[in-house]
């Protein structure tokens, strides 16, 4: 099961958010059916397109996956609560940008870059309407598959890019979803917002 969850949390997307400060999907790092993590070590490589890493690999010192993902009993809760923080060693090895992250969502056209399983690792992008507001999380209908959960879904602002939520999954043909940066799915009833800084 370790195996299993380490395979898939090397499988799925990221989005750097801060020089050293990584968002993605709980359940890349973190297994409820068999109450494990993805084993160590854990790399992160930015902008990796197919076998491609411009920037090398960088190592993960730390992580976070909220309580409230692996405890959560409904489904809601649950999408609400798949989000997860990863925290680099050293920043200075990526030297790259990084997205900002917001809790205003808005009216803004969606984005969201990942990497879809039939792709090759190759990087796709896409973009969409916000499709509803469910609170802590949203729908969207971007166009994914598994292999992008851990997107970060932005908006883009005067040509700067803000992390509003986090890709999860969703339904063929339906809607996606994702947690919401403003939903208080942290610790201490604070939002994934106040956990991220």
């Amino acid at each position: 099961a370790q195996a299993q969850a380490q395979a898939q949390a090397q499988a799925q997307a990221q989005a750097l958010i801060g020089n050293r400060v990584i968002v993605t999907a709980a359940h890349c790092l973190y297994d409820r059916e068999t109450d494990t993590y993805a084993s160590w070590p854990l790399y992160f490589s930015a902008g990796q397109d197919g076998a491609t890493k411009p920037y090398g690999d960088s190592r993960v010192y730390m992580r976070y996956v909220p309580s409230g993902y692996r405890t959560c009993n409904s489904v809601s809760s649950c999408r609400a609560h798949d989000w997860a923080l990863l925290v680099l060693y050293d920043w200075s090895e990526l030297n790259v940008g990084y997205f900002g992250f917001s809790t205003s969502i808005g009216g803004s056209t969606l984005n969201l870059a990942g990497y879809p399983q039939s792709k090759n690792r190759e990087l796709w992008y896409d973009n969409c309407p916000l499709h509803a507001d469910m609170g802590k999380w949203i729908k969207h209908r971007c166009d994914t598959e598994p292999g992008n959960s851990g997107s970060g879904i932005y908006k883009i602002v005067g040509g700067s890019r803000y992390v509003v939520a986090v890709h999860g999954g969703g339904y063929a043909y339906l809607w996606n979803r994702g947690a919401d940066v403003d939903g208080k799915t942290a610790s201490n009833n604070r939002r994934m917002f106040d956990k991220m800084l």
